[in-house]
């Protein structure tokens, strides 16, 4: 049976981290129920014949954990409702140590949902401060401690490096800690992205605070080190930025990466991969949220126009994520007449590796040059 990956946005937060651009916004509690009554009714406005059964569910953001689980499970309902939820689907919530709470995951679980994506970032207090965010290193601990207590087995655990005021000891604190002591199923770890719009494009720009920003050999250096310390803690890498033990690798994540595979998002701002007219384009929803909760109650479509993608396009998309996992892509006649070129260059220059079956995969100079090699292919 065909199988589908869903998405639902939430663009609610306590407050906003003084790096997101993301369509999000502090507070509003207030448009929380109009909000997700919307998201239901898109939802189930998507049931039709071509609406395959859910395999993964993700419910993102923002910051799941700062709304009322009722919300949060009746949309777990309505994809249930609406196309079904295969027997073992994983279903993954975000939440933040700041506003989790036994009652609030505890409800979940309940309503079916059997991962947890837990914001730790770090565990160094100052770090923590410079981002802006709601908890400290005590309460990520806690967090962790509360989601195993209830009997979640399947844990994600985010952390950042590159963040002002960071030390390689710093970092290696951290990572130590969650990889050696908490031992979550998954661990993924993000270069900090300065993204005009945030207050630290604003604060860097301006040099103040007066801050230490580490250097980009100084991040590959940590990137590496982060990657050691878990490759002997039994971790596997399987995409850049993604690590799990053996059985445990996200489903929903993984499907981002295989064009082979389609995704559908819900709510303001949200991307879909999605069978259009009878092929695969990408669209995304409108982003204010008072529009989406307004069109959607007035029946008027969400959605941008839906992208048609070149036929180099998709061979494009195909090789740079293909890229981005640990076992690389296979490369077919039409990637090589398109791309011939291209490929012979970057095996040249040591950015990829030719592999059994027609694979090319990163080398390490290509993790660490990631986005040029992508680049070439777009």
């Amino acid at each position: 049976m065909d199988s589908g990956h869903y998405y639902v946005h939430v663009p609610f937060c306590v407050r906003r981290c003084n790096y997101c651009d993301f369509a999000r916004v502090a507070g509003h509690a207030d448009l929380h129920a109009p909000y997700f009554g919307a998201v239901v009714r898109e939802i189930s406005a998507a049931a039709d014949a071509d609406s395959p059964q859910c395999n993964t569910l993700y419910v993102g953001g923002g910051t799941p954990s700062c709304i009322d689980a009722a919300h949060l499970a009746r949309v777990v309902e309505a994809i249930a409702e609406t196309v079904g939820i295969a027997r073992g689907a994983e279903i993954t919530v975000e939440c933040n140590p700041g506003s989790l709470t036994r009652t609030w995951a505890r409800e979940l679980m309940a309503a079916g949902v059997n991962r947890f994506s837990l914001g730790v970032q770090s565990l160094n207090h100052e770090e923590l401060e410079h981002l802006g965010r709601a908890h400290r290193a005590a309460g990520a601990r806690a967090a962790f401690a509360s989601l195993r207590s209830l009997g979640c087995a399947n844990v994600s655990v985010d952390l950042m490096y590159g963040l002002p005021g960071q030390t390689e000891r710093s970092w290696r604190d951290s990572v130590a800690e969650v990889a050696g002591e908490w031992r979550p199923e998954h661990i993924s770890f993000y270069a900090l992205s300065i993204e005009p719009g945030s207050l630290f494009h604003l604060w860097r720009q301006v040099g103040i605070p007066r801050w230490s920003w580490p250097s980009g050999d100084q991040m590959m250096d940590w990137y590496w080190l982060a990657s050691g310390l878990l490759g002997r803690e039994g971790y596997q890498r399987y995409e850049i930025s993604n690590f799990a033990r053996p059985g445990f690798a996200s489903r929903h994540n993984a499907a981002y990466w295989d064009t082979s595979e389609r995704y559908l998002g819900f709510g303001a701002a949200a991307h879909s991969f999605w069978m259009v007219d009878g092929e695969k384009r990408r669209f995304k929803n409108i982003r204010t949220i008072r529009s989406y909760i307004s069109r959607i109650v007035q029946g008027k479509a969400v959605r941008s126009n839906a992208k048609r993608l070149s036929k180099r396009q998709v061979l494009g998309e195909e090789i740079y994520l293909g890229l981005r996992r640990e076992e690389g892509v296979a490369l077919r006649p039409e990637h090589m007449a398109a791309f011939r070129g291209i490929v012979a260059g970057q095996v040249a220059d040591g950015l990829v590796r030719r592999a059994a079956g027609g694979r090319i995969m990163l080398t390490r100079r290509g993790i660490e040059l990631a986005n040029q090699v992508m680049a070439d292919y777009v």
